[in-house]
């Protein structure tokens, strides 16, 4: 699988595997498993918005949960997070419908899970996968539970990776959306 991604002699992969110090090697029966084990360093993530091509509209909507990525407040910005990406792939799509930019039918506008359905189907996305982990993870912030300081202190460990990924989304689509409406 690593092969497909990145192509380099396994020898070679082999070895960074080794020197990489998050990640854990492991035998069991006869497959053999390598786990990335990471824990966040500090109190509170850090994330550049001046990185990402962010309308000003946009930019004032995140700068809320990305100043609340601290292990107390990690569960709600993930979830801000979450609405933000939802309601910016919907109004990509309602754009790309009502411009005839890609296929969007009704039944794809009806929950987060058709809509990135149709993102992937239409070729707007190559990596569904991503889309489906921050799916699940915006399903787990609004139909779960509140978490437990523990389970906070490990959501917080995997918040940066899903916040980035997230915001990488968010301006993604954003940007989709701008250059149709500038059409």
């Amino acid at each position: 699988m690593v092969n497909k991604e990145v192509p380099c002699q396994r020898p070679t992969f082999y070895q960074y595997l080794d020197k990489a110090t998050d990640i854990k090697q492991y035998k069991e029966g006869n497959f053999y498993y390598a786990v990335y084990e990471h824990s966040e360093e500090g109190s509170r993530i850090d994330i550049n918005l001046g990185e990402y091509n962010l309308d000003s509209i946009l930019m004032a909507h995140l700068i809320r949960p990305v100043s609340m990525l601290d292990i107390e407040n990690v569960d709600i910005a993930l979830f801000e997070l979450g609405l933000i990406f939802e309601n910016e792939l919907k109004e990509y799509l309602l754009e790309a419908r009502n411009n005839s930019t890609i296929t969007v039918v009704q039944k794809d506008m009806r929950r987060l899970s058709t809509m990135i359905d149709c993102v992937v189907r239409e070729g707007v996305v190559t990596k569904g996968h991503h889309l489906s982990t921050l799916r699940e993870e915006r399903n787990n912030r609004a139909h779960g539970k509140q978490p437990s300081i523990e389970e906070r202190a490990v959501l917080f460990n995997k918040a940066h990776y899903l916040a980035e990924l997230f915001i990488r989304y968010i301006a993604h689509f954003n940007k989709l959306k701008r250059e149709i409406i500038e059409i």
